[in-house]
């Protein structure tokens, strides 16, 4: 039988129940896939971690160039899914740089974006870069043109996990404030400290910090719902393939294994620095740099559209698939 591709923790209570399981739903892991240690109670497609690297010298603007040059040598017109945040924000700078006059690209957006966003949109328009329109009308999902095969959809799939497995509902102020006190006291809860200590006694790297903590629980457990935006509505979820997540690659992986305390350059503000900086170079935009935190960016009108079509479960997770397999076969929410 095919292994998963994606699932949700939500429509696993047997699972989800587990200590492991909490431990990554706590830190905003959905649909963990462990790299290391504990056992993975579904039949998921593997993923094994990667070496720390000893002498990776990459940089992360050289590899953010790689990426836009090898999904433009694919040889269809991309379409860009922005959302005005900083990870969707970056891959559309870079795709701008390096495209070719040869090659079609089309920027999928929101009001939403606008609003996250309102001077790089202000530079998309005087660039007169194709702009494709969101709407309520247009639900992303059911539209045909974007799964026919015809493009490629480009979105900032893992982002967020170049730097830390942290919560959308974490505040980045009030992290930063424990970011560099030891993990082990600052932990209230007795089962997950004791679950923590547990997976870090199976891990190569001991994580000392709670920064250092929340940076290897993105390193060694993958979430699915991250790295996999659309097998959850997609009426015909065999067309995955068509979506190509911008930061999920290996030398990205070995990028972020190469620099776990790159991800900011002092304090809250500046998190996600190497993305900020990147686009800064583009668009100079300081407010945007100095100011602009991490938030979950997927534009609004996507979930409010999904929570008027389908409820996946009385929980709150909004879905049309439960369960969806690497060659596309999938079971359906009743």
């Amino acid at each position: 039988m095919s292994k998963v591709l994606y699932y949700h923790l939500n429509s696993f209570p047997e699972i989800s129940a587990r200590d492991e399981y909490r431990l990554a739903k706590n830190f905003g892991l959905h649909s963990p896939r462990f790299r290391i240690g504990f056992d993975n109670k579904l039949d998921l497609i593997e993923n094994p971690l990667t070496d720390i690297p000893t002498n990776f010298t990459s940089t992360f603007e050289e590899l953010t160039n790689r990426r836009a040059v090898e999904l433009w040598d694919i040889g269809k017109p991309i379409r860009l899914w922005w959302s005005g945040g900083i990870d969707s924000t970056c891959a559309l700078v870079s795709l701008l740089k390096t495209k070719r006059l040869d090659t079609s690209l089309t920027v999928y957006l929101s009001k939403a974006s606008v609003q996250e966003n309102p001077r790089f949109y202000d530079l998309l328009v005087n660039k007169k870069v194709n702009l494709q329109w969101h709407s309520h009308e247009d639900y992303i999902y059911d539209n045909d043109q974007l799964w026919n095969g015809q493009t490629i959809n480009v979105n900032g799939g893992g982002g967020d996990e170049l730097f830390l497995a942290i919560s959308s509902h974490t505040s980045i102020e009030e992290f930063f404030k424990i970011k560099d006190h030891d993990w082990i006291n600052i932990m209230k809860d007795p089962d997950m400290l004791k679950t923590t200590e547990k997976y870090i006694d199976m891990s190569p790297y001991k994580p000392k910090t709670c920064w250092e903590l929340l940076w290897w629980f993105a390193r060694s457990i993958d979430d699915l719902l991250s790295r996999y935006l659309s097998p959850r509505f997609l009426k015909d979820p065999s067309v995955y393939h068509l979506e190509y997540p911008f930061f999920y690659t290996d030398y990205f992986e070995k990028w972020a294994l190469s620099n776990p305390y790159d991800g900011h350059n002092g304090d809250y503000r500046t998190y996600k620095w190497p993305m900020k900086k990147y686009i800064y170079d583009y668009d100079k935009n300081e407010e945007y740099l100095n100011t602009k935190q991490k938030e979950s960016s997927f534009p609004s009108v996507i979930f409010e559209q999904t929570q008027t079509r389908y409820l996946g479960s009385s929980r709150g997770h909004y879905a049309l698939n439960k369960i969806v397999y690497e060659d596309g076969t999938y079971v359906r929410y009743k």
